[in-house]
C-alpha cells in the first residue's frame, strides 16, 4: 500500500510539472518546512507549496490509515494485504481539492481563499483538463486525474477502480 500511495502523489506532482525528489521520513515530517524550498528554488511559489502539503499530509495519513486497517482490522490474518484497487481509490485527493474550491466562496469574509491561489494549486493535477471552465472551482464533477503512466504500473492491462 505504501508503495502505491507514494506512486500517486509522485504522480500528481510530476503531472503538475515539478520534479519529485527522493523523500526521507525527515521530509514528510518537515513537509511545511520543506514546501517553502521545493527543488532548490529559492522560493517556492505558494500554489505550488499548497499542493505539496496537500499531497504529502494526505498521503501520509493514508498509509498510517491502511496499516491501522490492516493490523487492527485483519489482525487474525498476517498474509493480509490491501489490494492496488483499494488503495488507489482511497487515495484519491478529491476532498482536499473540493475543500479548497468551496472555501474561495465570498461567504466565507475575511478567512476566503484566494482564488487564484486555488486555481493554481490544483488546475494541472486536474482530470478532464480540456472540458473543465477556466474557473472550475464552482463544478461539482470535478476530479484529480491520475497519470497515464502511472495508471499502466498499478493496473497493467485492467482498468482503474471508479
Amino acid at each position: 500500500g505504501r508503495r502505491e500511495v507514494w506512486a500517486l502523489a509522485e504522480s500528481a506532482w510530476k503531472t503538475a510539472g515539478y520534479e519529485w525528489p527522493e523523500l526521507t521520513v525527515e521530509d514528510v515530517w518537515g513537509m511545511a518546512i520543506h514546501s517553502r524550498i521545493i527543488l532548490g528554488m529559492k522560493k517556492t511559489t505558494p500554489h505550488a507549496a499548497r499542493l505539496w502539503r496537500i499531497l504529502i499530509s494526505e498521503s501520509a495519513h493514508l498509509i498510517w490509515r491502511l496499516g491501522c486497517e490492516r493490523v487492527i482490522g485483519h489482525d487474525d490474518d498476517p498474509e493480509w494485504q490491501h489490494s492496488k484497487e483499494s488503495v488507489t481509490a482511497k487515495w484519491y485527493i478529491n476532498r482536499p481539492m473540493r475543500q479548497d474550491a468551496m472555501a474561495t466562496s465570498s461567504r466565507f469574509g475575511g478567512v476566503t481563499l484566494n482564488k487564484t491561489l486555488i486555481l493554481k494549486a490544483w488546475s494541472d493535477v486536474l482530470g478532464d483538463k480540456l472540458g473543465l471552465p477556466e474557473d472550475w472551482t464552482k463544478v461539482r464533477w470535478v476530479l484529480v486525474g491520475m497519470d497515464p503512466e502511472i495508471a499502466r504500473v498499478l493496473f497493467p492491462g485492467g482498468r482503474a477502480p471508479h
